[in-house]
């Protein structure tokens, strides 16, 4: 259990409990997609999902992946369930660490040793990385370190040994496409020669002259120097692999499949065998096998290469970025045949196969959804001996995300209580229970969610489970239940979603409910009073200022233009109470909503938690909107309305678009207001100062 819960940590955490923004600015809705933020990362399998984040749960369920525990942020507020805040979260601390830059941008201990200043590293510093699939992405840190100290070791005369690591360092400034000569008047006999030699055949090797390469890196396969005969042996698995694909990297890096060389590629494979063989504990020993999986993906050969995939996994190789490998060179051309190493990887894609359009897809980029028939042939077509035991919830999933048959979903997913808590059973749970939702059976929706959440110790799924309960009783008309004393909902950002859609007797109850949280009654308090004034409720504002001490507004707030003087909130809505058309108060409180109440929570997406009916009640104003009162109001001062005039022309001041509140203004009606304000209102100070309109 423990490994499946740390996989809800692909999540960062709310900012707040109003409001939360993803890298580019998104709002991660709280609901068990996470669209308007890329893909989703939740605990269970669903098509929602990030593949990775799948791929990581049912290698994890199989012992194959391990990554960082997870637990609740010390704020207390759950991660968000969007996949594509930070996704390298994944991966376990040793992942982590290696997964800075390759090029090592503190030079080594070997470069002083050897007589050259830290600054003769700087050309090292470049990991080649818009260079992707090519031999650029070797020429790197690590490779130079190893020619450094191979070279400290050799004992050459002084002149030589500075000569031969300067030219070793220059050569990281090379790559295709920016060739230069290879190194010259370096040693040419005894040990020295072997070393400019190396750096011939390297100049070579990294201007993709790969011929030459070859041959000069077969003739340093019985070097004296260590370092060279086994680095040597090993770039001739690189030289083929190299130039298998030469002619099949496009332009920006990308790899045409059907343009590789297929001999090269066996000439590759067969070099791989030859090194492991004389080097079984080489220093290149890792790579060399990670070598054999390249080899299987530019042939296409996706049973070799699950097998392979999955014996590293099985080895303790199983880290983030052989997570990302396999949903690169695998999923990413998925087989119509899974591999029968890996059958999980079925699942996986045919969970991505149901996944809702992305909001911004073209129509030819939605394809057809498979259905139940096909997705049953293509297990068949897999030709196991047995069908797998996550079939039914694969079906079950199709029926509910594309056939929206929610009663045979809610029918297929029913397990007993004393089912096994593994991951198929927690999201064969989960369906279930969204399927019962979906059916609007609220109170047996209510009643699995209980029990799930009563069963459950794994914080990811408790977390998870709150969530759909909290979502389950909101279109349930149940708000009560979420805020109550003995909720199982304890998480405080779920219980203040639900907030700015609450009745105004439920928000006086939790401005004074001692089990929640100083934040929580703030909030409750707050949305009170916003909407007391929003709805124009002004005796209710002042009975509901006095519930908490401090308020939650300040009756002593006062927010206004300069020269134009307003009183505190709490006499404007003492003054409004009495005399509800009084222009001068209603523009104080128009500007007291443009700081304070505009676009401050904003509405959830739909089907997300907090995104139901708001229950409150009346229709809420916006400063646009009573500025637009004193605009057409009768009688009201020329100084007045010039100012309400100037007011809502600045809303909509830089861009056009209004900033005020969410109504369309046509240009033509901003114009008619800039025109009225600086004809009949011209001598007014607010007009003088109002030079162009938006």
């Amino acid at each position: 259990m423990r490994r499946l819960s740390v996989l809800i940590t692909t999540l960062s955490l709310f900012a707040t409990a109003a409001q939360a923004c993803g890298p580019d600015g998104c709002t991660a809705e709280l609901t068990l997609s996470a669209r308007q933020c890329g893909l989703a990362a939740l605990p269970f399998l669903s098509p929602e999902n990030d593949t990775r984040m799948n791929l990581a749960l049912v290698l994890a369920e199989k012992g194959l992946y391990k990554a960082r525990p997870w637990a609740l942020p010390a704020d207390g507020y759950p991660p968000l369930f969007a996949a594509d805040y930070n996704m390298q979260q994944l991966m376990s601390e040793d992942d982590a660490a290696a997964s800075g830059n390759d090029s090592a941008p503190t030079p080594p201990a070997v470069l002083g040793a050897l007589g050259l200043p830290d600054s003769a590293w700087q050309p090292v510093t470049d990991s080649w990385g818009n260079y992707p699939a090519t031999a650029c992405q070797s020429n790197a840190g690590a490779a130079v370190t190893g020619f450094l100290e191979a070279l400290q070791q050799a004992a050459l005369p002084a002149a030589d040994t500075r000569a031969l690591a300067q030219a070793r360092l220059q050569l990281t400034g090379q790559c295709e496409g920016n060739l230069k000569p290879p190194p010259a008047g370096f040693p040419e006999k005894g040990a020295g020669a072997e070393f400019t030699r190396y750096l011939q055949a390297a100049a070579a090797f990294y201007n993709a002259q790969y011929d030459q390469a070859d041959a000069g890196f077969a003739a340093l396969t019985g070097a004296a120097s260590p370092w060279i005969a086994e680095t040597a042996r090993y770039l001739l698995i690189r030289t083929p692999l190299n130039r298998a694909q030469q002619n099949a990297v496009g332009e920006w890096g990308d790899l045409d499949l059907a343009k590789v060389d297929q001999a090269a590629l066996r000439r590759a494979e067969a070099r791989i065998d030859d090194y492991l063989r004389l080097y079984p504990q080489g220093r290149y020993n890792a790579s060399a096998r990670r070598l054999y999986r390249r080899v299987d993906w530019l042939q296409q050969d996706s049973e070799s290469l699950a097998r392979r995939f999955t014996e590293a996994f099985r080895s303790g190789d199983g880290n983030y970025f052989l997570l990302i490998e396999l949903d690169h060179k695998l999923l990413d051309r998925m087989p119509a045949k899974a591999p029968a190493a890996l059958p999980e990887l079925l699942l996986v894609d045919g969970l991505r196969n149901l996944r809702a359009p992305s909001p911004w897809a073209s129509p030819e980029e939605q394809a057809a959804k498979p259905t139940a028939a096909a997705l049953k042939q293509r297990i068949a077509d897999a030709g196991w001996p047995t069908a797998p035991d996550w079939q039914p919830y694969l079906l079950a999933m199709q029926r509910y995300e594309i056939d929206h048959d929610y009663a045979a979903a809610a029918k297929a997913t029913a397990l007993p209580d004393d089912a096994p808590r593994s991951l198929l059973n927690f999201s064969t749970r989960v369906l279930h229970g969204l399927s019962l939702a979906a059916l609007k059976r609220w109170d047996e929706a209510e009643a699995h969610w209980r029990r799930q959440l009563a069963q459950e110790s794994d914080p990811a799924r408790i977390t998870l489970l709150q969530l759909t309960l909290a979502m389950t009783l909101e279109r349930a008309d149940r708000l009560a239940t979420v805020l109550a004393a003995d909720s199982p909902i304890t998480q405080p950002l779920f219980r203040q979603t639900v907030l700015p859609v609450a009745s105004a007797p439920l928000l006086r109850q939790a401005v004074v409910a001692a089990h929640l949280s100083p934040e929580e009654r703030g909030a409750a308090h707050w949305q009170l009073l916003a909407k007391d004034l929003t709805r124009g409720l002004y005796t209710d504002f002042a009975r509901n200022l006095t519930l908490a001490t401090p308020a939650a507004i300040s009756p002593d707030t006062t927010v206004t233009s300069p020269d134009y003087g307003c009183t505190p909130i709490a006499q404007l809505a003492a003054r409004l109470a009495e005399a509800p058309g009084d222009a001068a108060a209603t523009n104080c409180l128009a500007d007291f909503f443009r700081n304070q109440t505009d676009y401050a929570f904003p509405g959830q997406p739909d089907g997300a938690l907090g995104s139901g009916p708001d229950r409150f009640g009346g229709v809420a104003r916006t400063s646009l909107d009573l500025y637009r009162q004193v605009i057409n109001a009768p009688d009201v001062s020329d100084n007045h309305r010039a100012y309400a005039l100037s007011r809502a022309l600045s809303c909509f001041a830089t861009s056009g678009n209004n900033h005020c509140g969410n109504a369309d203004i046509p240009r033509r009606e901003r114009q008619r207001w800039f025109t009225l304000l600086k004809t009949r209102y011209a001598k007014t100070e607010w007009a003088k100062r109002q030079r162009i309109w938006w």
